[in-house]
């Protein structure tokens, strides 16, 4: 799940710890991230949405009520401004999308970079140092 900015940030690096993701509960604050491919499921009044803010490594389930801007699509960049619940999922009361095909929200590319960065290191063997030797 993607993890709130810690205290009275708007944005920025996610939480490191439940802790601090739990002190966000109730606090107005932005997520970052992607769509999920698949994720966007509409109510029957259809204002009402659900969707899956991923930074390819944790996914946070947010709940939004309004139109949702034109751009807005799934496995593209998103930011919501809202809330956590106490059930752990974020009520968005904003949804700003991307707005052409180079720009990604600076809060969305930073988590999904950060993301991309740390499984990265995670899966780096430390037998595999170096460049592979090539015999001629």
């Amino acid at each position: 799940m993607v993890k709130p900015p810690c205290g009275d940030q708007a944005g920025g690096d996610a939480c490191e710890s439940q802790g601090k993701e739990a002190k966000a509960q109730g606090k107005a604050f932005r997520i970052g991230g992607m769509v999920k491919e698949g994720s966007l499921q509409r109510q029957a009044d259809g204002v009402t949405m659900a969707f899956v803010v991923t930074d390819t490594e944790k996914d946070i389930l947010v709940n939004y009520k309004g139109i949702l801007p034109d751009l807005f699509k799934e496995g593209k960049g998103v930011v919501a401004q809202g809330k956590m619940t106490d059930a752990g999922t974020f009520t968005a009361n904003e949804v700003l999308a991307k707005h052409d095909e180079n720009y990604m929200p600076p809060e969305a590319a930073k988590a999904v970079d950060d993301a991309q960065s740390r499984a990265a290191n995670k899966h780096v063997s430390p037998s595999s140092g170096g460049q592979p030797k090539a015999s001629y």
